[in-house]
């Protein structure tokens, strides 16, 4: 971009004129959207189960009538008339938090079935407890003994929260200024 000036007269030698030209900057407001990554965290919460081991312990039938029987188990003693059912289970608590579990029983004895109260225990962090349950039956002739099945009824659920670390992008309006230069003629 040039100069604009009067023309060249014979007065004015050529390429030389009465006016001083320079360079100004100019700046010039604009709006401009900016965006970057936000870093926030947050609460995280939810329910589990404690983490445990259950681990079988082998079913006792003792005979408990009196006589030369009692304390036997009940294959050695086939003329018993009285016998009890023992059956137990381990729980092994592998969780960093304590919790209380429910066990029950239920025994059959050819079409007799017998529930149990269940047992509630709290365990600890890696320590164990026995569910043991006792039934007294009568074996009949031949000698048939009980079954038992133990099951979990409840099992420790807690209530748990950690912060997790989440990354969004928020964008806003700048204003900002655009520099541009142009000639200025005096």
């Amino acid at each position: 971009m040039g100069c604009v000036g009067p023309e060249v007269t014979p007065d004015t030698p050529a390429g030389q004129s009465d006016q001083t030209c320079s360079m100004v900057t100019d700046s010039q407001p604009t709006i401009e959207e900016q965006c970057g990554n936000v870093s926030f965290t947050e609460p995280v919460c939810g329910s589990r189960t404690l983490e445990y081991i259950i681990t079988d312990v082998p079913k006792i039938d003792l005979c408990v009538a009196d006589g030369p029987c009692v304390g036997r188990s009940i294959s050695e003693c086939t003329n018993c008339w009285k016998a009890m059912a023992r059956c137990s289970i381990l729980i092994t608590n592998t969780d960093n938090h304590d919790g209380i579990w429910v066990v029950g029983a239920n025994y059959t004895l050819g079409n007799y079935s017998f529930i149990k109260n269940p047992i509630s225990l709290t365990i600890r962090p890696n320590e164990s407890q026995i569910f043991d349950f006792q039934q007294i039956y009568v074996p009949g002739s031949p000698i048939n003994t009980a079954v038992c099945s133990l099951s979990v009824v409840s099992e420790p659920i807690i209530e748990e929260c950690y912060e997790e670390t989440r990354v969004t992008t928020e964008c806003a309006n700048v204003t900002v200024y655009v520099d541009t230069e142009k000639e200025v003629c005096q």
